[in-house]
């Protein structure tokens, strides 16, 4: 499985490595091509719509990691 640059910088900043899940993948591939904002909803409805099986939990934990690790920002609309 080959390594993403966003995945490596997501699992070393400052805090203790996170597990590396096909779940996680399967996000950080969708954030990816995502544009622009986007919420957690979105997110698990183009998962669901290009039929891949994440639950609403993991996704909203995946991006509290993120933003925890610094790799994306909360942004209050």
């Amino acid at each position: 499985m080959k390594v993403r640059p966003i995945l490596k910088y997501a699992a070393h900043r400052g805090k203790a490595p996170s597990k590396r899940t096909r779940e996680r993948e399967l996000i950080l591939d969708r954030i990816q091509f995502l544009p622009g904002h986007f919420s957690a909803e979105d997110l698990w409805m183009s998962l669901a719509q290009q039929a891949k099986r994440v639950s609403r939990a993991t996704v909203y934990r995946t991006l509290d990691l993120l933003v925890d690790r610094g790799v994306l920002q909360r942004v209050h609309l």
